[in-house]
C-alpha cells in the first residue's frame, strides 16, 4: 500500500472517533483481496429515524464489546437515502453509493477481524438494499416512543428548518397537515420499513430495541443482541439504567395545545404505535 492509501486509511480510522481507538489499538490479521470478502463479512446496522438513543448505543459498545462501532460514519448518505425512497434510484445504484461510502470502514474491520458496527439512523432507507447484498449483515430496529420522538423532531427544527433530503428525514405526503403530522409520518414509515424486513429476513436478521426500555434497563441490550446471534460480541454485562447521550434540549418545552396536536397526528398516523407501545 503506499503512503497516501496509508494515509487515507489512517484518516477515515480518526474521522470514526468512537471506533478510532480500537481500531489503533487492533493489528491487521488479515489482507482483504476482494470486493465480495467484505459483502459476505458480518456487520451490524440500525434501522431508525434517530433521536432514539442510538448514539448512547454505539457508546455502550464501544465500552463493552469488542465490535467497531461508529454512530455516524463519514459520508453520511441522507440524500441518497432520500432519494431511494423517492423511487429515484434502483436498489443497485442506492447500494453502489452505500458501498462507496463505506468500504474503508468495512475494510478496516475485516483486516483486523472484527465486525463492524454502523449507528448512522440515516442509513434508514438504504436498509432494505444493504440487507440484500450483504447477506450476513443484521439489523437492530431502534424505536422510541413516537410522543417523546416528535418533541424531539420540533425542538431540531424537522420539515421545517431542517431539508428532508439533505438530513434524511423521508419526505411526508403532500396531504399531511403542518410540521407535527410530517415527524409522525416520519416515525411511522421507520417503523414500516422495519417490520417488513422483519418479515422478509426473520427474527435472526432483525430484531427490534425499544428505547424507552433500553434506557430504563441495559441488560435489555444484550438480550436483542442474544436473538441476532451477537451476544458472543459483549465482553462485559450490565445492568441498570443507561446514560443519555445527544439529549435535545428544550424538549418538553411545549404548551397544551401543541400537545394536543401531537396526540391527534399519532392517533391518526402512527399506525404501527400499537406494535411497540400500550
Amino acid at each position: 500500500m503506499s503512503l497516501f492509501w496509508r494515509g487515507i486509511d489512517y484518516l477515515y480510522g480518526r474521522f470514526a472517533a468512537e471506533g478510532g481507538d480500537l481500531l489503533a489499538k487492533t493489528k491487521r490479521t488479515r489482507t482483504c483481496m476482494a470486493r465480495d470478502e467484505l459483502l459476505n463479512a458480518q456487520a451490524l446496522f440500525v434501522v431508525t429515524p434517530g433521536r432514539s438513543g442510538t448514539k448512547s448505543l454505539v457508546e455502550y459498545c464501544n465500552k463493552h464489546s469488542t465490535m467497531y462501532s461508529v454512530h455516524a460514519p463519514l459520508p453520511w448518505l441522507a440524500s441518497t437515502g432520500h432519494a431511494y425512497h423517492q423511487g429515484a434510484l434502483s436498489s443497485e445504484a442506492a447500494f453502489a453509493a452505500f458501498y462507496a461510502a463505506r468500504e474503508t470502514y468495512l475494510k478496516s474491520a475485516f483486516e483486523r477481524d472484527l465486525m463492524f458496527f454502523d449507528g448512522d439512523c440515516k442509513n434508514l432507507p438504504l436498509a432494505p438494499a444493504i440487507a440484500h447484498y450483504m447477506p450476513n449483515a443484521k439489523f437492530l430496529h431502534v424505536v422510541r416512543n413516537p410522543k417523546s420522538f416528535i418533541k424531539s423532531g420540533l425542538a431540531r427544527g424537522y420539515y421545517e428548518n431542517k431539508s428532508p433530503e439533505m438530513w434524511g428525514h423521508l419526505s411526508a405526503p403532500i396531504e399531511l397537515d403542518g410540521q407535527i403530522e410530517k415527524i409522525a409520518y416520519f416515525w411511522d414509515e421507520a417503523n414500516l420499513i422495519a417490520e417488513q424486513m422483519k418479515a422478509d429476513l426473520g427474527p435472526a436478521r432483525v430484531q427490534t430495541l425499544i428505547a424507552d426500555e433500553m434506557f430504563a434497563e441495559q441488560g435489555v441490550i444484550l438480550r436483542a443482541f442474544d436473538a441476532i446471534g451477537l451476544g458472543g460480541m459483549f465482553h462485559t454485562q450490565v445492568s441498570g439504567p443507561m446514560r443519555k447521550s445527544n439529549a435535545q434540549a428544550g424538549v418538553n418545552a411545549i404548551n397544551s395545545i401543541v400537545a394536543a396536536q401531537i396526540d391527534a397526528a399519532i392517533a391518526k398516523i402512527c399506525s404501527t404505535r400499537s406494535l411497540y407501545f400500550k
